[in-house]
C-alpha cells in the first residue's frame, strides 16, 4: 500500500512539473543559430542544430508575454505562451509561421504588431479630433479581438495591451505637437484637457505587462515628456516611486529616466540621480548602465580638457581646437542643415559686439559636412563669428555628448572646460562671461 502510496505520488509531481512548461520547436532558415527566449527576467536559449531545428522546454507558471529573439540576425517577435502547451516557429522569412496549440495566438499577434504608424494626416489634426481617433482606433482593434474568440484571458490581457499601444501612440502626437512650437512655448506646453483625459485612463504600473514593449514605451514615453516639461527630473522621480510598486517597472523608468536626463543635462542632477538608483533600483546591471552615462560627463566636468577636434574652414583649410588655446571659446554647435542659427542671428551679433576685444572667440561649428561656398557666405552675413565645420562629427558626438543641436561650450584659454553646457548667446550668457572675469 505504501509502495502504491509513493507511485502515485510521483505521477502527480511528473505531472505537475511538467504542467509548467511550454514546449517550442521549429526551424529557422538562415544562418541564426540562437534562440534566446526572454521571460519573467530569465533568459533562456535554444540551441539550433545543423538540420536548422531547434526544440526545448521553458518553465511558465501562468500564461505570460515572452520576446523570442534570432542570433545573430537579431529578429525579434512577441509570443504568448501557456504552461501545458506548444508552440512550433517556422522562421522561413521576415514574417515567422506558426503551428502547435498556442498558433492561432501568435498569427493573430504578428497580424497586429506592436506599433500603430503615426501619419501625416494624424499629426495633422487638432487634440480633440486626434483623441476621437485614437479612441475609436483602439474601439476597433479591441471589437477585432474579441470576434477571434482567442480565450477569456488573452483577450483580457491583449485589450490592455491595445490599449497601451493606443496611449503610445497618443503620447507620440504629443511629443511631436510640442516639438513643433517656439522655444518659449515649448517650455510651458502641457497636455491638454483630451489628451490628459484619454491618458489617465492607462495606469503607470501593471505587474502583468511590466515585460511588454508596448507598455514600456507608454510608461516611459509619458514621464519622459513630464520630465522634459516640468523640468523638474526630481519631482518626476517622486511619481514614480509614489505610483509604480511593480520593481521591474520601478527599475526600468527610474534607470532610464536617469539616463536621459544625464545625457542630456549633464551632472547637475546627478549625484542626486546617482544616489536614488542605488537606492531604489535592485537590478544592478541598470544602475550601472546609468553609472556608465555619467562617467561619460564626469570627463566634460569644468576644468577637464576639452576633447581636441578637427576643424575646417570655408577655404577647405584643417585646424584642431588645441591650437586654438590662449582665448577663451565660446563654442555652439548647430546643424546648419536645418538652419537652426536663423532664428538667434540677432543674439549672435549683440554679443560678439559687446566682447569685441576681449580675450574671447566666437566659434560656430556646422554639422553640415557639404557646406557650398554659398551657405557659408550666407551663415557668415547673418552671423559674424569664426565659422568651421567639424570634419569627423560622428567622433565629436560621442566624445562631447550631443543629443541635440544647438548645443553650448565655454573653454578657458587652458583649453579646459569652463561648462560642457553653457546657455546661449543672451544675458544669461554674458553672467557666465562675468563669473570667469570677462
Amino acid at each position: 500500500m505504501k509502495t502504491c502510496t509513493v507511485a502515485v505520488f510521483i505521477i502527480l509531481l511528473s505531472a505537475c512539473l511538467q504542467n509548467r512548461e511550454v514546449r517550442l520547436s521549429g526551424r529557422v532558415e538562415g544562418k541564426d543559430s540562437v534562440i534566446l527566449v526572454r521571460l519573467n527576467d530569465q533568459e533562456y536559449r535554444l540551441r539550433v542544430d545543423a538540420n536548422h531545428s531547434f526544440s526545448g522546454n521553458i518553465p511558465l507558471q501562468e500564461n505570460a508575454y515572452a520576446y523570442a529573439q534570432f542570433l545573430p540576425s537579431r529578429r525579434r517577435i512577441l509570443l504568448y505562451l501557456s504552461p501545458r502547451e506548444h508552440l512550433e516557429i517556422i522562421m522561413t522569412s521576415p514574417t515567422p509561421l506558426f503551428a502547435g496549440s498556442l498558433a492561432t495566438i501568435n498569427s493573430y499577434l504578428i497580424e497586429q504588431g506592436e506599433y500603430f504608424p503615426l501619419d501625416a494626416a494624424a499629426l495633422s489634426r487638432d487634440e480633440e479630433t486626434f483623441v476621437k481617433g485614437a479612441e475609436e482606433l483602439c474601439r476597433v482593434r479591441t471589437l477585432l479581438l474579441e470576434a477571434k474568440n482567442l480565450g477569456r484571458e488573452f483577450t483580457a490581457i491583449e485589450s490592455k495591451r491595445i490599449g497601451y499601444l493606443t496611449a503610445e501612440y497618443a503620447m507620440r502626437y504629443a511629443m511631436f505637437t510640442r516639438s513643433r512650437l517656439p522655444d518659449a512655448a515649448r517650455q510651458v506646453y502641457h497636455l491638454g484637457p483630451y489628451l490628459g483625459d484619454f491618458l489617465s485612463r492607462f495606469p503607470v504600473d501593471d505587474e502583468k505587462l511590466a515585460d511588454v514593449n508596448a507598455f514600456q514605451q507608454f510608461v516611459l514615453a509619458y514621464y519622459t515628456f513630464e520630465s522634459e516639461t516640468n523640468e523638474d527630473i526630481r519631482s518626476v522621480m517622486a511619481d514614480v516611486q509614489e505610483r509604480v510598486k511593480t520593481q521591474k517597472t520601478k527599475d526600468y523608468l527610474l534607470s532610464e529616466l536617469a539616463s536621459h536626463h544625464i545625457f542630456k543635462q549633464g551632472l547637475r542632477d546627478g549625484s542626486y540621480l546617482l544616489s536614488l538608483c542605488w537606492r531604489e533600483v535592485k537590478d544592478t546591471s541598470r544602475i550601472m548602465r546609468v553609472e556608465r552615462v555619467a562617467d561619460r560627463w564626469r570627463k566634460l566636468s569644468a576644468g577637464t580638457t576639452a576633447p581636441d577636434i578637427t576643424l575646417r574652414d570655408a577655404s577647405g583649410a584643417d585646424t584642431r581646437l588645441q591650437e586654438m588655446r590662449g582665448d577663451y571659446l565660446y563654442i555652439v554647435a548647430s546643424d546648419a542643415r536645418a538652419d537652426a542659427w536663423l532664428k538667434d542671428s540677432c543674439s549672435f551679433r549683440a554679443i560678439k559686439a559687446r566682447y569685441a576685444g576681449k580675450n574671447i572667440r566666437f566659434l560656430f561649428l556646422a554639422f553640415e559636412p557639404t557646406m557650398t561656398l554659398e551657405h557659408w557666405q550666407s551663415a557668415s552675413e547673418r552671423i559674424p563669428w569664426e565659422h568651421f565645420t567639424i570634419v569627423n562629427w560622428r567622433n565629436f558626438h560621442a566624445s562631447y555628448i550631443i543629443s541635440a543641436f544647438p548645443r553650448y561650450f565655454l573653454i578657458d584659454p587652458r583649453g579646459r572646460f569652463v561648462t560642457a553646457v553653457a546657455p546661449p548667446p543672451t544675458r544669461a550668457a554674458e553672467g557666465l562671461f562675468a563669473n570667469v572675469g570677462l
